[in-house]
Order: structure tokens, then sequence, then C-alpha cells
């Protein structure tokens, strides 16, 4: 979370005011205004406003990881489809250029950075540092491994694509059974404490 000092907030004013705006709104619908309660509104407003971009800010970066590691496998497949003698730079530009959201957006960055002489590695582990994704920084690190070792990469990626793949269908798995579980808990408490009062 970014450090909340008044640079912080001076920098993100017009996301502030509209926040702002939209609390004042909601405490007026709310709170059938009169004339007495507009100062302490406004106060409330103003506090609402300060607390929520931060967090809005939080849930804007957590869409954004979302985003990239949705579209992950198939930016590698993207990459892996390339001939084998194709070169690194190659392979990057076609993830690139494949529309892939945030996916697509990190590996024109990777290749902004090579193609201004930022070694392949160096390139690859900056751009994964910049996302909270456990998933990019692997796939980085280990398409890093596969540059430097020389090998031929347009199967090797293919094999990340695919496991990038399977994990990424698991979490779903995971994800809906989780939600399952978390709604037959709540469909019980509904069932259950209106008999124990």
């Amino acid at each position: 979370m970014p450090e909340l000092s008044a640079g912080y907030y001076r920098a993100r004013l017009p996301k502030l005011l509209s926040v702002f705006a939209a609390a004042s709104a909601l405490s007026f619908i709310v709170f059938q205004h009169d004339a007495g309660s507009a100062p302490w509104l406004l106060a409330y407003s103003a506090a609402a406003a300060l607390a929520l971009v931060p967090l809005l800010e939080e849930y804007a970066e957590s869409r954004r990881v979302a985003d990239l590691e949705e579209n992950l496998p198939a930016a590698l497949f993207r990459m892996s489809s390339l001939s084998s003698g194709a070169p690194f730079e190659a392979l990057v530009e076609a993830a690139a250029s494949a529309g892939l959201g945030e996916s697509s957006k990190a590996f024109r960055r990777i290749g902004r950075l090579i193609r201004s002489g930022f070694p392949e590695r160096q390139a690859l582990l900056d751009i994964a540092g910049e996302y909270d994704s456990e998933a990019f920084r692997r796939t980085t690190s280990l398409l890093a491994s596969l540059h430097d070792s020389g090998n031929e990469l347009s199967s090797a990626i293919h094999s990340i694509a695919e496991d990038a793949f399977e994990l990424r269908q698991l979490s779903l798995e995971t994800t809906a059974v989780l939600s399952m579980q978390k709604y037959t808990l709540l469909a019980a408490a509904a069932v259950i404490v209106p008999f124990i009062f």
C-alpha cells in the first residue's frame, strides 16, 4: 500500500475530488439533508473520500494483476507459436502484439526495455518486479533462465504455457469450490439463526 502523505493526496487530487463528490451526494441522499447537518455531512464526506481513495487504488491494482494472470498463458502460447529459431526479442514482440490486456502491456514494456539496451534478463526481472503476481515473477524468471541457457526457446515456452494454463485452471476450480462452501455456510446460517432467536 502506498505511503499516505500530503504528496500522495496532491498527486491524486482529481480522483479524491470525484470520490468526495460521490460521498457527499450519497450522504445528502441517505441522511435527508437539512440545514443544520450540512457541515457534519461535508466533514463525513471528506473523511470517506480520504479513506476510499487508497482502497480504490488497491482494488484497481488487484484487477490489473488478475488480468495479467488470466491472459499470461495465452501470451506464452503466442510466444511459442513462432518458429524455433526466432530471436528472443521477436518472441517478446509476439506476446506484446497479441492484444491480451495487461499481459501484452507487460511484454510491450519488456520489449521497450530490450530495445533501449537493457539485457533481456534484466528487462524481464525489472518488469516482473512491478507486479504483485507470483505467477508472472516465476514465468519471467523461467524465461530469463531459458534465454541464458541458450536452449531452443519455442518448445520450452510452450511447456511453460501449458503449466501456466493448468495452474490457472486449478486456481479457478479452487475459487469455485471455496465460493460454493462460503455460500453454503451463508445459506445454512440464514436458516439456522432465525430458529435460535
